[in-house]
């Protein structure tokens, strides 16, 4: 069907009107010539007892009358119950002026139009009106009309006259023009409700791509704001440390050649433990299995840093302790009876200490900072609190671009959480986190390995 739609539009005929059209035109040629030579044929046998002999003026009429019948499909699509009554009138002209109820292809497509393209309340009403105005009507001009149209046309009438109008040849008529009508539009009627199906399926497969789309493209988005996050985290925590070991490296080459070479040991050491720190994100967001995992390059000899668990509140001490060694002065308490939190509320705990107390090494060295975890029966509470800097009331909220900040009140939401930063009343700077107690399974949201999991399950 489709070839066959190609070849109408490259020959000019592409609208379904004008092909409607065509089909009419095509229709009425074919059965004109159908039935002529049916007739004809019929017309040089021998004529037994109740057979019509043709005559010239019958098999022109007849001829004239199938054309006209199969000219109303053009209609078939725009008005298929005009269409259908159109033909049927016509059925009832031929039966007045032809013997037997010889029926062509119009009628059988009218009616399978009228189950196609009709509304489908108003099936059954066309239907029901175009057989009964057949029947009688049709009856009618057997019974009466014809004896005096064939005899004018030329037809002989041996013993058809006594058949028209009986019980018998009314009810084969009748039951004619029930079928005739019946199983076409009922088809039609089918293959309607399948092509409304596979629209109904086309639309639900292209509403499930876009909505697949629109979460990769969600997705694609909380990655990227997730390596961000972490690549900040990171980057501001270690390097900031570097950056002020190496300006202390730089003061004691001349005047303390021991301090400086330890000083650039730990520099080497921190730079080594910011790489593996981030191989260990990039390989957090490959996401890979351990059987799909690459093995360790040259470089990476002897180095299993970059399998090693993400950080979380176990690494407390740790992290306090390099701080302190940076010589910022840290007091940590821990107030309550410690709970496990999931690994996205532990490891959002962990990031938003790191950025405060880079932060507060950033913008105020040397001033010292509180750092206060209490479990309470609801949730978990971090509060890190900066003193003033030297010459300055007021800490900034975060480094040049703000991003700490961001990333901070982004791992929060994440976990269902709030975050306060501002500044106090004696010119510091606080940070306080608030951790759901039902963080402590991440059932807050979806997280991002869940959302791919799922976009995996529905591409398969």
């Amino acid at each position: 069907m489709t070839a066959l739609h190609e070849w109408l539009a490259r020959v000019g005929i592409r609208t379904p009107a004008a092909r409607d059209a065509l089909l009419a035109v095509v229709v009425a040629v074919v059965s004109v010539g159908f039935f002529v030579a049916i007739l004809l044929v019929t017309a040089g046998s021998p004529a037994g007892p109740g057979d019509l002999a043709i005559g010239r003026g019958q098999l022109v009429a007849v001829a004239v009358i199938v054309f006209l019948q199969a000219l109303p499909l053009g209609l078939r699509r725009t008005a298929p119950g005009t269409c259908l009554l159109l033909t049927a009138l016509m059925q009832v002209v031929l039966v007045a002026v032809f013997a037997d109820s010889i029926r062509a292809i119009a009628p059988l497509l009218a009616a399978y139009a009228v189950g196609a393209y009709a509304r489908r309340s108003r099936v059954g009403w066309i239907l029901a009106g175009v057989i009964a105005l057949e029947g009688v009507f049709g009856v009618l001009a057997g019974a009466f009309v014809f004896p005096r149209i064939g005899s004018l046309l030329g037809g002989s009438l041996p013993n058809v006259l006594s058949q028209r109008g009986t019980a018998a040849w009314t009810a084969n008529y009748l039951l004619s023009v029930a079928i005739t009508y019946t199983a076409p539009a009922l088809l039609g009627r089918f293959m309607a409700t399948r092509r409304q199906y596979v629209a109904l399926l086309r639309q639900r497969a292209d509403q499930a791509v876009r909505e697949r789309e629109a979460r990769a493209r969600s997705a694609v988005a909380e990655e990227r704001a997730r390596m961000a996050r972490e690549l900040h985290d990171i980057a501001a925590h270690h390097l900031s440390g570097i950056v002020v070991q190496a300006g202390a490296t730089e003061r004691l080459v001349d005047t303390d050649p021991a301090a400086a070479r330890e000083a650039a040991r730990w520099i080497r050491n921190q730079g080594k433990e910011t790489l593996d720190n981030m191989r260990m994100v990039v390989g957090i967001l490959r996401d890979r299995d351990d059987g799909d995992r690459p093995g360790p390059s040259a470089g990476d000899a002897g180095s299993d840093d970059q399998l090693a668990p993400v950080p979380g509140l176990a690494a407390l001490d740790q992290l306090i302790a390099g701080t302190t060694g940076l010589g910022t002065a840290v007091r940590c308490e821990v107030l309550g009876d410690p709970f496990p939190l999931g690994p996205t509320a532990d490891l959002a705990a962990y990031r938003t200490l790191q950025e405060a107390l880079s932060n507060a090494r950033r913008h105020s060295p040397g001033a010292a900072v509180a750092v206060r975890l209490q479990y309470l029966p609801d949730r978990l509470e971090l509060r890190v609190d900066s003193e003033p800097p030297p010459g300055g009331p007021l800490l900034p909220t975060g480094d040049g671009g703000g991003h700490g900040l961001l990333g901070m009140r982004e791992r929060a939401e994440l976990i269902g959480g709030t975050l306060e930063a501002g500044p106090t009343r004696d010119g510091g700077w606080r940070v306080r986190l608030r951790v759901p107690y039902d963080a402590r399974m991440d059932r807050v949201g979806p997280s991002v390995g869940a959302r791919a999991a799922e976009l995996e399950e529905d591409g398969r």
